[in-house]
């Protein structure tokens, strides 16, 4: 099963986040993720998934980290440690 993700809904408590919860336009993966097509991307990942089960996660998430890790040369353990202390 997959639920697309509701880009809409604002983030609840922004004063906890740093920075307000925005980053800075300038920061080198946000220019990144702008130059990829998401929502088709999103289109065709949710073709591999049936309408029962537990939702799989969000297509950014998941190819985010994909791309992550072959542009930066780390392990799957690697990325997602680096991801865990700086989201």
């Amino acid at each position: 099963m997959y639920r697309p993700k509701d880009h809409k809904t604002q983030v609840l408590f922004p004063e906890l986040f740093p920075f307000g919860g925005t980053l800075d336009e300038r920061n080198r993966w946000l220019r990144i993720g702008e130059l990829i097509p998401w929502q088709e991307l999103e289109y065709e990942y949710q073709k591999f998934f049936s309408a029962i089960g537990r939702p799989a996660k969000d297509v950014q998430l998941v190819l985010g980290l994909l791309f992550l890790k072959h542009m930066t040369k780390l392990s799957d353990r690697e990325i997602i440690a680096e991801v865990m202390e700086n989201p």
